[in-house]
């Protein structure tokens, strides 16, 4: 059974998802955060916070990629990349609807916590605005013009990353100091093979190749193009930021988080709760 692509019911599912992701994480990370505050009582209050914050990203990213694993594995066009071009006689898949609705859901919170909390503004605010902000119109355009497929692999390859990212976070935020090196080095392949190398080769590759003729009556396909562009200039920049934090590590230990100038207070603060 498919989904007709522009039922109501589609427009409802996704605004259910934004709504309850913004709800569920607030509620999400200070169960963590308690939890955390609990079990690790030496810590910073500023350290379990973002504790507490990187747990709920590595449970979404683990799970939004068992589904994107569960969609392209198991659909024909999974790894032939030239049928990534729209099919106007396909409708979307109840779990490609959902997995659609899921990242938007996530992207939505995410650009509402990014403003709530811009009075502690990440050294890259502006990247993770263009970067939100371009996956959610590659979303809308996936579920108006079909243009699923691509989307789909593309936030495939992207997620995987993700997940080694978000936990080596976490890990550093707790204190694992033993085991935050082996998931910052799984990081490291995983975002240069698969967004630096694989999705331009594959994704990538087969919007730009597509005959100019056929692009011509495609809607709004350029637009798909630069928005692509844009996030692959974004992971570019941020794998440069992730070699730099490698040769630091390599020299003073894995010490701050690369996303956050920020931390390097943290750093300096003395390892023990604050004062009530």
């Amino acid at each position: 059974m498919s989904v007709t692509i522009l039922s109501p019911n589609i427009w409802l599912l996704v605004v259910l998802f934004s709504v309850g992701m913004t709800i569920i994480r607030m509620f999400y990370t200070k169960s963590m955060s308690s939890l955390y505050k609990w079990w690790r009582p030496h810590l910073a209050q500023r350290q379990i916070l973002k504790a507490g914050e990187s747990s709920w990203f590595t449970q979404f990213f683990a799970t939004a990629f068992c589904l994107s694993s569960y969609i392209v594995l198991t659909q024909p066009w999974g790894f032939h990349p030239s049928q990534f071009v729209p099919d106007y006689e396909e409708k979307i898949s109840p779990a490609q609807l959902i997995f659609i609705a899921y990242e938007f859901g996530f992207y939505i919170s995410s650009l509402v916590y990014l403003f709530k909390e811009s009075r502690n503004k990440y050294s890259d605010f502006y990247m993770m605005l263009g970067h939100h902000v371009a996956v959610l119109f590659l979303l809308v355009l996936s579920i108006l013009y079909r243009y699923q497929r691509g989307c789909i692999f593309s936030l495939w390859l992207h997620d995987f990353a993700d997940i080694f990212l978000e936990f080596s976070k976490l890990c550093h935020y707790l204190k694992f100091d033993h085991v935050a090196p082996y998931t910052f080095g799984c990081l490291v392949p995983a975002w240069g093979v698969n967004r630096i190398v694989v999705w331009p080769l594959t994704a990538l590759r087969a919007f730009f190749k597509v005959d100019p003729a056929v692009a011509a009556g495609l809607p709004f396909y350029s637009f798909m193009r630069v928005f692509q562009s844009v996030i692959y200039v974004l992971d570019v920049a941020w794998f440069g930021m992730i070699m730099r934090m490698v040769v630091r590590s390599l020299k003073e230990g894995l010490t701050k988080d690369i996303r956050s100038d920020e931390d390097e207070s943290l750093q300096r603060a003395p390892d023990k709760p604050q004062a009530q």
